[in-house]
């Protein structure tokens, strides 16, 4: 410790590895003492531009996305544009292009990536990865499946060409879950399973999401032991670290899993750490949010209680993803707050609820989010195409609606 609190590189290959782990408070320290060692030796460009980099990467996390935007720019002026210096820029340029989209500037992250994209003429190495690989997050997070599923097509292509496992895991990742909200299951299962081969290699917070996308689309066709198995795979998996945000996860995607099946009563114990406030890294491409399932729990619980509290947190859920132009997940929000305003009989408000999760869902083809919930969305759904709402989307939602609880099977 005491050598590596001396050298600004070893300080800063601590930090890719807490990135990496998703151990973000363990980062701005790090980042302090970085800065303290360099202002002794402000010649060395490429440290102050990869410590530029990891301060654009924490206030992003942190929801500063204007602090963002600018420490990412001063993180491109200093860092070479030699090879060895790919995964910064790459990086960089990837937490700059969702840190544009989140503050509702979606399309000057995707010009300037295809320029970026147009500049690269040997269309392989760890920058051009990462720089393929920008649009697909930046996509996925604004609810547009069928552009970030040809981005996630497109960055398979590249990963593969220059041997990079850890970006093709994205890839493999990003398809799943095209796939899977558009309730095309057979390819989410298949994706995901892919990419769950290689867990150790990923993210570990994508790699849990990962399996839980994999134990739902199993459970949503009917594999009820392969879902189970896999929930069994995914909480081992993070019972190997101390972390609480990966036990965290694992317990909501159990929970969620038993509401699947029918299980109104799933998880009766207290889940840890969701009364913390959601932000930036409450949502970004997480398949599964320890928030909105609790929310699912309470509203599947349907007393009084547990449905005002759910309609508080979901308000509160609706906002922060709002704000950050996330519709990944505030699709899931909406439908939800529908359901909770339909079992307290305020039918109207969840009708507008509903219309409005329609809305941002047709763009991008999502279907899932209706679908999950069960009984009774489509009595709202046809509710809602009675007054000509988006008659045609809820047709394609209602042929893949019926699912037995017992089975996961289409009845």
């Amino acid at each position: 410790d005491e050598n590596i609190g001396q050298s600004p590189e070893l300080l800063l290959t601590r930090a890719w590895v807490w990135n990496h782990r998703f151990r973000l408070m363990e980062i701005p320290e790090i980042l302090e003492r970085v800065d303290s060692l360099l202002k002794r030796e402000p010649s060395r460009q490429a440290l102050v531009g990869e410590l530029y980099f990891f301060k654009a990467f924490l206030s992003f996390w942190q929801g500063q996305l204007d602090s963002s935007i600018a420490y990412s720019g001063k993180a491109q002026e200093q860092v070479p544009k030699e090879e060895k210096y790919g995964l910064i820029r790459g990086d960089n340029e990837i937490y700059r292009a969702m840190a544009f989209q989140m503050t509702g500037k979606k399309e000057i992250a995707i010009q300037e990536l295809n320029q970026k994209i147009s500049r690269c003429p040997s269309r392989k190495g760890i920058y051009y990865s990462r720089l393929i690989a920008a649009p697909c997050f930046v996509h996925m997070m604004s609810g547009d499946l069928k552009q970030a599923e040809t981005a996630a097509i497109q960055l398979r292509e590249a990963s593969k060409k220059s041997g990079f496992s850890y970006a093709n895991t994205w890839s493999d990742y990003m398809e799943a879950c095209c796939s899977f909200h558009a309730c095309d299951l057979d390819k989410a299962i298949q994706r995901f399973a892919a990419a769950a081969e290689q867990k150790y290699i990923m993210h570990s917070v994508q790699a849990l999401c990962c399996l839980a996308g994999l134990a739902f689309s199993y459970q949503m066709t009917g594999q009820t032991e392969k879902a189970a198995q896999t929930i069994k795979q995914l909480i081992a998996f993070a019972h190997e670290t101390d972390d609480a945000v990966r036990h965290s996860i694992a317990q909501t995607s159990g929970i969620r899993l038993s509401l699947l099946q029918g299980n109104a009563e799933a998880g009766s114990e207290s889940i840890g750490s969701i009364d913390e406030e959601p932000g930036t890294g409450s949502f970004f491409l997480w398949l599964e949010l320890p928030h909105v399932t609790h929310c699912r729990r309470l509203i599947a619980r349907g007393s009084d209680d547990s449905l005002k509290e759910a309609a508080k947190r979901l308000d509160a859920l609706r906002e922060a993803a709002g704000a950050i132009h996330n519709t990944f997940h505030l699709i899931d929000i909406l439908v939800l707050k529908a359901l909770a305003f339909y079992k307290q009989s305020r039918i109207e408000e969840a009708l507008k609820a509903l219309e409005e999760g329609i809305g941002l869902a047709i763009p991008g083809g999502w279907i899932r989010p209706f679908v999950e919930p069960g009984p009774p969305m489509p009595d709202l759904l046809i509710r809602l195409k009675k007054r000509n709402v988006s008659a045609d989307f809820i047709d394609k939602i209602l042929a893949v609606f019926p699912i037995s609880r017992s089975s996961g099977r289409p009845l």
